[in-house]
This record gives structure tokens, C-alpha cells and sequence, in this order.
């Protein structure tokens, strides 16, 4: 088995510095120089006041609650670090125009020399689509078809294509991206059948929604048969998971106690652990040590 892989995920931690989203760029720095493998950030373009339509529980924060753009932000962590892999978790990418989310990733990865990984997903709520001026229930079939413009932009000067939605005739996309082939990409959405095969057809990995080990588990069986009905090498596949929350004796979130389901959790598929230190921490100066506590996890 490979080396399990620890991603930070960033949602939260400006509530720590009075809301200001530059202790991004610190948080990124020490992760870097301990030794995480890669900071993730979530994306709302948009929010609307129906958050009771979120589909997997309680929605976590107020509708106010302030989304930085997670693209922007990776760019000033790149400037800042040097090896940290950066990604998004997920970055609602039907919200962006095909070619100019080619642009702006291909211009991340080259300034970032190669560290970028793009998780993406579809959103679930309607009134973000609506304030776009985008539609909502077409919105996996232009995911599928903006995939297929960044690969043939970040491969072909010129690109012509003929889609659904864009068509390219001789149209040039300078930089490409920093990595051959383009960036990877991860994938933020339900294991079914047609996202197994869209998973296999353009992924690095898969992020699980739920950080139940049999939910885990069973989403991984339906993708890997998707790689398999593309000839593609499942064992591949990699997994940005969740552990189940741990609580000490006070009913607050505890790391040691979280940790403690990490071999069920890798049991089930986890490749690359994600920890977001927002719930276990009451100050930044504790990172450190959740840092180190969490490195050693992969020796």
C-alpha cells in the first residue's frame, strides 16, 4: 500500500484571526514546512437562504458566512509556499465559463510549478445557478463537456472542438499547464453509475461525501467498476476521505479520539486523509502540534 497522504482543509480557520482569510497564507506556510501533503478550500460562489435544501444534513454555517473565491486563494499560497500540493474541495465548476476555468488552472499550476489538483463537483442549490444566470438541472452534462475543453485546451494550440454547449474553432489557450497532460482531477459527487464512469474517464480520485467506512467502501466498489469497463488500472484510484468525528469526555471534537477510526477508515479505501483543524483547534498557535501529530501518521 502507498503512503497514506494528509490534505488541511482550510474552511474555518479565519474565524481564528478575526476573520481575516490572510491567515490562509500562514496556515499554508507551516503546513508546507511540516510536511502535509496538500491544503484543500471549499467553493460557494454564491448563497442563497435556502441552506435547508443542503441534501446531507444540517447545513454547517449561516448563509452569510463568507466563501472565499478558492482559485484567488491557492494563488497567494502558491506565492508563499513551495512544495504543498493545492487543490479545491470541490470548486462548483459549472459556475465557470469552460475556457476561462482552463485559463485561470492553467495559470495556477504554472505559477504553483505543478502543485495544482482540481477537485471538482456540480453544487446542490438551484438559487447559486440562478444568480449565475446558469442553468441547474443540465448542470453534470456541462461538467462532462468543460472537462473534455480543459484537456483538449491544456493539449491542442489551436483547439477546436464541438460540443453541446461550446464550440472551439482554432482558439489558443496559452500557458498550458505547468504538468504534462494537464491537471488532475478530483471528483466531489455520488458514487453512482455515470459518475464512476466520468471518475474513471478524467480522475486522479474521488472525494466521498460521508466519512462512514461503509459508505466509503461501498462508493469505491461502484467506481472502481467504472475504471474496469474503461480498462483502466482501479487500483489507482485514490480517496480523499474523512474519519468519523471523535468527542472527548466534554462532547468536544478530539483529534486523538478521531484518529482512533483511521484504520477503519483506511480499511475501507482513504488514500489521503483530510483533516479540517477548524473543529479541533481553540487558537492557531495549536497547528503546530496538529500538524506534527498528524504527519507522523504517514510513517
Amino acid at each position: 500500500m502507498s503512503e497514506l497522504k494528509i490534505a488541511i482543509g482550510l474552511f474555518g480557520l479565519e474565524n481564528f484571526s478575526g476573520g481575516d482569510p490572510k491567515c490562509y497564507f500562514e496556515v499554508a506556510k507551516l503546513a508546507d514546512a511540516k510536511g502535509i501533503d496538500y491544503i484543500t478550500i471549499t467553493d460557494h460562489v454564491v448563497m442563497g437562504e435556502r441552506t435547508d435544501k443542503y441534501p446531507f444534513g444540517d447545513f454547517p454555517v449561516p448563509y452569510e458566512y463568507p466563501w472565499f473565491e478558492p482559485l484567488t486563494v491557492l494563488s497567494g499560497i502558491a506565492a508563499v509556499t513551495d512544495s504543498i500540493k493545492l487543490s479545491t474541495g470541490v470548486v462548483i465548476a459549472p459556475l465557470r465559463s469552460a475556457v476561462l476555468l482552463a485559463k485561470i488552472c492553467a495559470t495556477l499550476d504554472m505559477l504553483s510549478d505543478g502543485r495544482l489538483e482540481l477537485g471538482v463537483g456540480i453544487g446542490w442549490q438551484k438559487e447559486e445557478y440562478d444568480a449565475s444566470n446558469l442553468e441547474f438541472d443540465n448542470r453534470s452534462s456541462v461538467l462532462e463537456e468543460q472537462l473534455e475543453i480543459c484537456q483538449e485546451l491544456w493539449s491542442n494550440v489551436p483547439t477546436n472542438f464541438s460540443g453541446k454547449y461550446t464550440s472551439l474553432k482554432n482558439i489558443y489557450s496559452v500557458p498550458l499547464p505547468k504538468q504534462k497532460g494537464g491537471v488532475p482531477f478530483w471528483f466531489g459527487m455520488a458514487a453512482t453509475k455515470s459518475n464512476a464512469d466520468l471518475i474513471a474517464k478524467f480522475g486522479l480520485g474521488w472525494i466521498p461525501i460521508q466519512p462512514n467506512p461503509d459508505f466509503i467502501r461501498s462508493g469505491i466498489d461502484i467506481i472502481k467498476e467504472g475504471y474496469l469497463r474503461v480498462d483502466k488500472d482501479p487500483d489507482l484510484l485514490r480517496v480523499r476521505g474523512q474519519l468519523r468525528m471523535g468527542f472527548d469526555a466534554d462532547n468536544k471534537p478530539n483529534i486523538e479520539k478521531t484518529l482512533e477510526s483511521l484504520d477503519q477508515g483506511v480499511e475501507a479505501g482513504i488514500t489521503d486523509l483530510e483533516v479540517f483543524p477548524s473543529a479541533f483547534i481553540e487558537n492557531l498557535d495549536q497547528l503546530p502540534d496538529l500538524f506534527d501529530q498528524l504527519v507522523k501518521l504517514k510513517s
